[in-house]
């Protein structure tokens, strides 16, 4: 008898063969996914379909939507469908016991980026598989000697999403490392050969790539994060990225989505009310349910003409833009618009062209006043309710106003203000480090001072650079050229002092990171050595 079978005798219980769930997940998975991943259909219709649920607004939908039914699946998907942190983990800690197991089991032969899906694999690992190509799409490697990473076929230079070379491959080249591209003598590229291989583009961007000077090995980081560490924020982006464009690749309406998605952020980042956005929505997938509309469904209307102007049928274009009855509320409200002069025969060519024209702030209004000639409207039809133009003008600035009043635009963060330089204290040297990048040209520069605690100046130093990539690019130079001048100067007891709050933070912080400050700047020897002498 078995320890099961004695304990379920004991207390009298059942003894089950297999659970078919554990913690809400299904213990095994067949080749029916719909079967297997069924219940999750069945929470989110149960949750959904109700009959007070119904009678919520449209904004209310949305919030359901949002809230309940997006999260419903979310522990399931990051269980099964969206393993990206495995894959990160797995590449980040090969020794790791699953990385291990795994190793073992599915690709003992070769590494995890290399690893194939075979017949007869577990779900699981098909779905760690997936993950993979999406992490493929923003994995690249951080230069370190070069030496393991090829330069034709290994992802490395930041140029998203294939990371690779463009300039075809020079005879002779094909088993180039990066390494062969590196003066490893004065840590510096070899300018001549970039120039020979790749294409004016491609070397500027390899050139402003920052090198180790003690020759750190290379590894694998994600492109897409300041520190170089996957997150689920930055692997939804690059996925949404990855699929964007080849649905421009692929689709004839390459042009239109490209623009609509413009339209889109105009709308969604409107300072409106949410149920403001959701009916600008509505209005250009044309789905308002206007007297036209609900005919073409085959919905017996009895009368199909306008409710503010009895002569003409209530269209989307006719009640918005053409309807006399409110030309006078586009033209004495806010915008000051002639909407029946303006060639537009349809209306969402009006309002996509009205997006084009007009500012933020009168866009806004633009959206209040839409939404609040369709509120009226309703009230029109269902309550037999008045119409008065030039009330609706004024209700619909007070309107708009009073929503922003308490929702104000985010505020720019106030400038810093201006710090007096202190000396340091008795004993010690302060290094003063700046850099400098210029957006237009690519190129750089940085300066080091450094002074004593009576504040005087005993050693400066300044050098341009010709290739380079950023401001924290720039600036993390600068702390290097300071921190080497008090290594082969002999200083003890040194304060570095930097204006930039991203590189400061990056070297005090014990958090893991990637980046090409901890990459090329500070790697964990050199942190050892001056841990004890400089003070960031």
């Amino acid at each position: 008898m078995t320890v099961q079978e004695e304990i379920s005798a004991s207390l009298g219980v059942m003894r089950a063969e297999k659970h078919d769930k554990y913690l809400g997940l299904p213990t095994e998975l067949s080749y029916s996914k719909e079967e297997a991943f069924g219940f999750l259909n069945e929470k989110i219709r149960t949750r959904t379909q109700g009959w007070r649920e119904k009678t919520f607004s449209v904004a209310g939908k949305e919030i359901l939507i949002k809230a309940v039914a997006q999260a419903i699946p979310s522990y399931v998907m990051s269980c099964f469908e969206l393993p990206k942190h495995i894959c990160w983990r797995l590449i980040q800690n090969p020794n790791s016991i699953i990385a291990r197991l795994l190793k073992a089991k599915y690709f003992p032969n070769c590494s995890f980026m290399e690893a194939e899906v075979k017949g007869g694999d577990s779900y699981t690992w098909r779905s760690i598989i997936s993950g993979r190509e999406v992490l493929k799409k923003g994995l690249r490697f951080q230069v370190g000697d070069g030496s393991g990473i090829s330069v034709w076929k290994d992802p490395w230079i930041a140029l998203p999403l294939s990371f690779k070379p463009f300039s075809p491959i020079m005879e002779g080249t094909e088993d180039f490392m990066v390494a062969d591209l590196i003066d490893r003598e004065n840590g510096e590229w070899l300018l001549d050969l970039l120039d020979e291989l790749f294409t004016n583009g491609e070397v500027e961007n390899i050139a402003s790539i920052p090198l180790s000077l003690r020759g750190a090995e290379d590894r694998l980081i994600w492109h897409f994060d300041r520190r170089g560490i996957y997150n689920v924020k930055s692997g939804y982006y690059v996925f949404n990225k990855a699929q964007t464009a080849l649905e421009k690749a692929t689709s004839s309406m390459a042009v239109e989505g490209g623009a609509w998605q413009r339209y889109w952020q105009m709308i969604w980042g409107a300072n409106v009310p949410p149920k403001v956005r959701v009916f600008m929505w509505r209005l250009l997938k044309e789905i308002l349910p206007t007297k036209s509309a609900l005919a073409k469904k085959k919905i017996h209307i009895h009368d199909l003409r306008c409710m503010f102007y009895m002569g003409d049928v209530e269209t989307g274009t006719h009640l918005f833009k053409n309807c006399p009855a409110l030309l006078c509320f586009w033209l004495y409200g806010p915008l000051k618009l002639n909407a029946l002069e303006h060639p537009a025969t349809c209306i969402k060519e009006w309002t996509l062209d009205m997006l084009d024209e007009l500012t933020n702030d009168h866009r806004d209004f633009f959206f209040v006043g839409l939404w609040a000639i369709w509120r009226e409207r309703n009230k029109m039809v269902w309550n037999d309710a008045a119409f008065q133009p030039m009330f609706l003008i004024d209700w619909a600035v007070h309107f708009l106003n009073d929503y922003q009043k308490y929702h104000p635009k985010a505020v720019k963060k106030k400038k810093r203000p201006l710090t007096k330089w202190q000396c340091p204290p008795g004993g010690r040297l302060k290094i003063n480090v700046d850099g400098a990048f210029r957006v237009d040209n690519g190129c750089g520069g940085i300066g080091v001072v450094v002074r004593n605690d009576a504040g005087i100046g005993i050693a400066a130093l300044a050098r341009p650079f010709l290739h380079a990539h950023s401001v924290l690019n720039m600036e993390a130079e600068a702390c290097r050229a300071g921190l080497l001048l008090g290594i082969h100067q002999g200083w003890s007891e040194i304060d570095i002092e930097s204006d930039s709050a991203i590189l400061i933070a990056a070297l005090n912080s014990s958090k893991q990171d990637f980046s090409e400050i901890h990459g090329y700047l500070v790697s964990s020897a050199m942190k050892k050595d001056v841990a004890s002498v400089f003070v960031f």
